[in-house]
């Protein structure tokens, strides 16, 4: 159940720019077990199965829920996932690195640099197959990689709002829509495995190295995630939803 629930937050986390589903992997204390899954998948099919329908569920189900939310209650929705991704990574920290010389500062700002640069990448809003199976692959790519969200890459290359619309709709059973959507996820899955291959060799050779760049990459996620001021009532809602979120986040990793 819990391998569900997880996969359900990695879902969630995928319509939420900003938000990375690499994290909630690291949050659910699942990271490493998925990317070694990821190499031989028809081994571990009991670990995959679970969560990839919890990502499907999660990625279908909240993309009608996302809107709501982010119509009515943007601000606290933002900071609940930032207190999850908070709360978790603190526990990841604790648990990698419990030595503090293991801490290194400039990998650490290496992956929080990474995130921040995707601030400077052009943005398009031209509708293209060819430029929606790109960022297919590399939202998969940072769909799995800590503190890099896939719907933040949707968002830059000017396909967020089209696949949402897309998602939404698909209980229309347009064939086109439907095509759409099974080239989007093979293209997505390319780049997910694509990932795990790199990661899982880096994590094995480097892996102090990696663990502090995705320290990096987490704290440049919850940069990302932060909403623009100027500050209003809901802004109060932080005191509540920031912490609440923590709570939620260190329970999945526990």
């Amino acid at each position: 159940m819990k391998l569900f629930f997880s996969g359900l937050l990695v879902g969630m986390a995928n319509v939420v720019p900003g938000l990375s589903g690499g994290t909630m992997l690291v949050v659910s204390g699942l990271f490493e077990r998925v990317l070694n899954a990821l190499k031989q998948p028809f081994k571990h099919l009991p670990l995959l199965v679970p969560l990839a329908l919890g990502v499907i569920v999660g990625l279908v189900g909240f993309s009608f829920v996302i809107d709501a939310l982010f119509s009515v209650a943007y601000i606290p929705t933002i900071f609940f996932f930032m207190g999850v991704v908070i709360g978790g990574a603190l526990l990841f920290y604790q648990k990698e690195l419990p030595d503090q010389k293991d801490f290194v500062i400039a990998p650490v700002l290496l992956g929080l640099m990474l995130v921040l640069s995707l601030d400077f990448l052009p943005t398009s809003d031209s509708p293209s197959l060819v430029l929606l199976l790109l960022a297919g692959f590399l939202a998969g790519a940072t769909m799995i990689l800590p503190g890099l969200s896939g719907a933040l890459i949707f968002l830059i290359l000017g396909q967020y709002e089209l696949i949402l619309s897309y998602i939404t709709s698909i209980f229309d059973f347009d064939p086109i829509v439907l095509l759409t959507l099974v080239g989007l996820a093979l293209s997505v899955i390319a780049g997910i495995f694509s990932m795990a291959f790199g990661l899982t060799k880096l994590l094995a050779t480097k892996r102090k190295l990696m663990i502090n760049i995705i320290l990096g990459l987490i704290l440049g996620s919850v940069y990302q995630m932060t909403p623009t001021p100027p500050l209003d009532l809901w802004w109060f809602s932080a005191i509540l939803t920031l912490p609440a979120g923590m709570w939620v986040g260190s329970l999945f990793y526990k």
